[in-house]
């Protein structure tokens, strides 16, 4: 990343979190970048993989004609996005990996539409495939630029496919940020659990279902300093390396989401972006450590309404039985369960002797295949 400085690159960063919650961000965002590859034309666009057409797309400055051409006739054209449908999700691809470069030559998309621009070749990383959609952010290269502007293209969109796939599911799983308005009232707005972080671990705020998730202690665990623990250990391993490197602005080094493993019910997935206050440091937030310096955000997967079926209630088990049983049922050991509850391994053990009488079970496969088969959809 020679081409850049590392505040440079933690700008472009900054403002692929920010168009994570303001939409009309992106087009801010492809401008800066190519603006870093000497004027390469980067686009990012959505492909219907099945029908063959273009979904939208934002572009670096350029021709007009040029891109509603694309929209309206060139997309269906595009020799590379057969091959961009079976990458790997993250990994940045070369054009010739995807189309012959003899053959793309003498293509009708390279001839009447490619070349009017000078362009040759492209480097591409997809961020979101499913079976009838496609999403990927491309840096277009021109004949003149291809000797110089091919390696430093292809370390930015490696760097920053991460960090554009979680500001994605930012789109997806909170409020878009109103202009001008308090970001407190657009969390409020959010179904998931958010909570905003300082630099040194602790909570300055949480909306609603933040609030919920820290009263049940199933997940979280708040000390009285305010800072916050996930309970699953390996998950808060890496939230406090994430934090970390947010504290150094040292973004290259920030993973992906993690998974937060619960003692019952499915796995939470834990979206962390870095939130900004301003377009340049002020000496104010240094001073100020309970500026929140990351988002946090808890995504729920849909769970079945009436996940308690009545069928088990025949079996009279407490609501603490019944959570062992279904823990026991999804594979965790009585010791991980008692970790995860923060209850003696004595008490889980009493439990569940209760659970082998009333369900007349003796071992924990036994159990396990009984919950199955009434409770299909746990």
């Amino acid at each position: 990343m020679s081409s850049i400085t590392l505040e440079d690159f933690n700008n472009l960063v900054h403002s692929v979190y920010q168009a994570g919650l303001d939409p009309r961000e992106w087009s801010l965002f492809v401008e800066n970048l190519a603006g870093f590859l000497g004027g390469t034309i980067v686009c990012l666009q959505a492909h219907d993989a099945v029908a063959s057409a273009g979904l939208g797309l934002v572009s670096s400055k350029t021709d007009p004609d040029f891109l509603s051409a694309y929209d309206a006739y060139y997309a269906a054209k595009n020799v590379w996005a057969p091959g961009l449908a079976k990458a790997s999700t993250g990994k940045v691809v070369q054009s010739e990996q995807l189309y012959d470069r003899d053959e793309f030559f003498r293509t009708e998309f390279y001839n009447d539409y490619f070349s009017t621009q000078g362009l040759v070749a492209a480097s591409a990383i997809v961020l979101h495939n499913a079976p009838d959609r496609l999403l990927f952010l491309s840096g277009n290269i021109r004949c003149k630029e291809a000797e110089w502007v091919r390696a430093p293209l292809s370390r930015l969109l490696d760097l920053l496919g991460p960090h554009i796939s979680r500001s994605f599911d930012l789109l997806r799983h909170v409020p878009t940020l109103v202009n001008g308005e308090d970001y407190r009232a657009t969390a409020q707005l959010a179904d998931d659990a958010m909570f905003f972080i300082d630099r040194s671990g602790r909570i300055t705020y949480s909306n609603r279902a933040g609030d919920a998730l820290r009263r049940e202690n199933t997940i979280i665990r708040v000390d009285r300093a305010g800072y916050m623990h996930l309970l699953d250990l390996e998950a808060d391993a890496a939230l406090q390396a994430a934090l970390g490197a947010m504290a150094r602005a040292n973004y290259a080094q920030l993973q992906r989401d993690f998974v937060i493993r619960r003692a019952t019910g499915s796995p939470l997935q834990a979206i962390l972006a870095p939130v900004r206050h301003n377009a340049k440091s002020l000496m104010f937030d240094c001073l100020f450590e309970d500026h929140p310096v990351a988002m946090l955000v808890f995504h729920r997967q849909t769970e079945c309404a009436n996940s308690d079926v009545p069928s088990l209630d025949r079996y009279g088990m407490t609501p603490a039985e019944l959570a062992l049983a279904k823990a026991i049922a999804e594979g965790i050991s009585p010791r991980e369960y008692a970790d995860f509850r923060s209850i003696s391994i004595n008490t889980v053990r009493t439990q569940l002797k209760s659970i082998y009488a009333k369900t007349e079970t003796s071992r924990q496969s036994q159990l396990a295949v009984l919950i199955a088969r009434e409770h299909p959809r746990l």
